[in-house]
């Protein structure tokens, strides 16, 4: 979050690089900058389904992401089914 204040936004490498940098650690290490990507898109997407976070959408095959408030896409489905509409 910290990188999305100080920058804008962002997209999922920019950030992956950011949080490797921060840390000390070797930023041309593209297995560590996959992994944590990864789990960085996994993070953020709940963050975003939870509305604190905005989404830039899809280009490239990277998500872009803003600190800004947003809404949960019209079309985005509660996974749980007890929110599911029962028939009587």
């Amino acid at each position: 979050m910290q990188g999305l204040e100080r920058n804008g936004a962002m997209t999922t490498r920019e950030l992956a690089i950011y949080v490797i940098t921060e840390r000390g650690l070797e930023p041309t290490d593209k297995v560590l900058r996959q992994s944590l990507g990864y789990s960085l898109v996994q993070s953020l997407t709940r963050q975003w389904k939870r509305g604190k976070l905005g989404s830039e959408g899809v280009k490239g095959g990277v998500r872009g992401w803003t600190k800004t408030q947003a809404t949960i896409p019209v079309n985005y489905e509660i996974p749980c089914s007890f929110f599911a509409k029962k028939e009587l």
